[in-house]
């Protein structure tokens, strides 16, 4: 089956290594294969726009703390999920931002992500576990000052209660 989707977003992510946040769209390509009742494939091809996105400046400094580079952002986002009715899903993630300054300094940010993330529910389809790993990587090039790289790892364990059952 395959659909043209299209979503609202909110994106924010506060790290050591970056600030970013953003409100916008995307839209394209949804699709699924395979059995309801067995396995499944799920694939996203979208692309990005977001009217506002502001990342954590790396000279811009004001006195009411704003220190954020303020832009539009433009992208992509692509996505594959197996999912094994029952059990679980293992997802794989990926992303590309390019971000004009419109307010702050001359330039423009691109970023880049991948994030694999796995979750199994052994426990009576209620109780799950799992972990993530994401990679981001930011180029800023700043007309007049020089260009800043940045790259940031995070890991993750959790538990999860489902609610109704995951079946």
């Amino acid at each position: 089956m395959h659909r043209l989707a299209g979503y609202m977003t909110y994106d924010y992510t506060g790290q050591p290594s970056f600030e970013f946040g953003a409100q916008g769209f995307q839209g394209g390509l949804v699709s699924r294969w395979g059995d309801q009742e067995g396995v499944r494939l799920h694939t996203e091809l979208l692309g990005t726009m977001n009217p506002i996105a502001a990342l954590k400046s790396d000279y811009f400094l004001t006195e009411e703390g704003r220190d954020y580079d303020y832009g539009l952002g433009f992208g992509t986002k692509g996505l594959a999920r197996v999912t094994k009715q029952g059990l679980g899903f293992v997802e794989a993630k990926g992303t590309y931002l390019w971000t004009p300054i419109l307010s702050g300094f001359n330039g423009e940010h691109t970023q880049l992500a991948g994030s694999i993330e796995a979750k199994v529910y052994p426990l009576a389809n209620r109780v799950g576990v799992g972990g993530s790993a994401t990679w981001y990587h930011r180029k800023s090039f700043y007309k007049d000052l020089p260009d800043v790289y940045r790259d940031g790892f995070q890991s993750r364990l959790f538990l999860a209660l489902s609610i109704p059952r995951w079946n």
